[in-house]
């Protein structure tokens, strides 16, 4: 009795399961075949160029700088900016998603599992029936199942009663893979140093995990030179001389990024980077100078905003709060360092 009740709970669970995969896939085939077959012809853009590649449910129209997004609950295309629904319009008829859902299962599952060619497996007069020419097996498409059976054992072959099936019910990669690169200026003001301004270049490459977390790194070159009059014994009298000090600082950085969409045109975004620095020490006199470099342990802290100019390209602000670790005769070898920026990104 307990294996029969078992039994019952188990195959009520895998038939509750495969309701909610095919729902789930016929939504998924009607805001495809809806951007595909309306937004891409009303805008007259590319499929490649208009959607998003990390969110699919998000497009931007490159050309006049318009944003949509798709509305699950209304199941159109709307206007992000207007509110506008765009596909189909408000009123109009969508696709009939009845037949979207046994063209996907008869191209994705009925023609891969029986490797046959779909034009030599589908009747060409009702496309609700299949013949395999190899095996002499019919097929049939039952409406009320929803599923590709077989004619003469009543078996049902697509979608496989019992085959685990993912959330949608289509093979998609559940990590995007998207890079972005960055480039920028950078202005530092570094503690316990001669040199009190530094100005140089941001250079920053992530790797997006999902839509709000990415890893990677950034290299960046900073520079300042600063001249002071300093006064010298020559012979029994003081004279005054002009004493250069330079100083190159470079940073390497590693570490994860989280993103933050408040709205279409920006994002927000916060990192922890931990690396190293490399500072080169030039001091000129009159009759010579003195070279030195040393190396430490880096941190960043920071956060920044990034405004979309156009759908691979943005542009904003960074602040960093950057603390190295230089060894000082003093003892105090922590030095406290503050960076801010401007860095354009190319996405991709």
């Amino acid at each position: 009795m307990r294996i029969l009740l078992a039994v019952s709970i188990i195959t009520f669970f895998a038939i509750h399961a495969a309701a909610q995969s095919a729902d789930s896939k016929k939504k998924a085939l009607r805001e495809d075949w809806l951007f595909m077959n309306c937004l891409v012809k009303t805008l007259n853009v590319r499929p490649a160029e208009l959607r998003d590649p990390v969110n699919p449910d998000r497009a931007f129209d490159p050309t006049t700088g318009r944003n949509f997004f798709y509305d699950k609950d209304k199941e159109q295309w709307i206007d992000a900016k207007t509110g506008e629904a765009i596909c189909p319009k408000t009123g109009s008829a969508g696709p009939n998603v009845a037949a979207l859902y046994e063209d996907w299962l008869f191209m994705n599952c009925l023609v891969k599992t029986l490797n046959v060619r779909p034009a030599e497996l589908r009747d060409p007069v009702n496309p609700d029936r299949a013949f395999d020419p190899t095996t002499g097996r019919n097929f049939f498409y039952d409406k009320d199942k929803e599923a590709w059976v077989d004619s003469k054992t009543g078996e049902q072959v697509c979608p496989p009663p019992t085959a685990p099936k993912t959330k949608d019910g289509v093979k998609t990669a559940s990590v995007p893979a998207r890079f972005e690169l960055g480039l920028g200026y950078s202005y530092m003001h570094p503690d316990a140093e001669v040199v009190k301004d530094l100005n140089g270049f941001n250079v920053s490459g992530f790797y997006n995990v999902n839509s709000w977390l990415a890893v990677g790194g950034e290299f960046s070159g900073l520079y300042g030179t600063v001249t002071e009059t300093r006064q010298f014994m020559v012979g029994d009298m003081k004279k005054d001389f002009d004493v250069k000090t330079s100083l190159d600082r470079y940073f390497y950085l590693f570490g994860p990024q989280v993103t933050w969409h408040p709205c279409e045109h920006a994002k927000v975004f916060g990192h922890v980077l931990v690396g190293g620095v490399h500072d080169r020490n030039e001091v000129s006199f009159p009759d010579g100078s003195m070279r030195s470099s040393a190396d430490a342990f880096a941190l960043a802290v920071g956060a920044g905003v990034d405004f979309q100019v156009t759908r691979h390209f943005s542009v904003g602000p960074s602040f960093d709060y950057v603390p190295t670790h230089f060894t000082s005769p003093t003892g105090d070898n922590w030095q406290n360092n503050w960076r801010v920026g401007v860095v354009g990104k190319i996405s991709f």
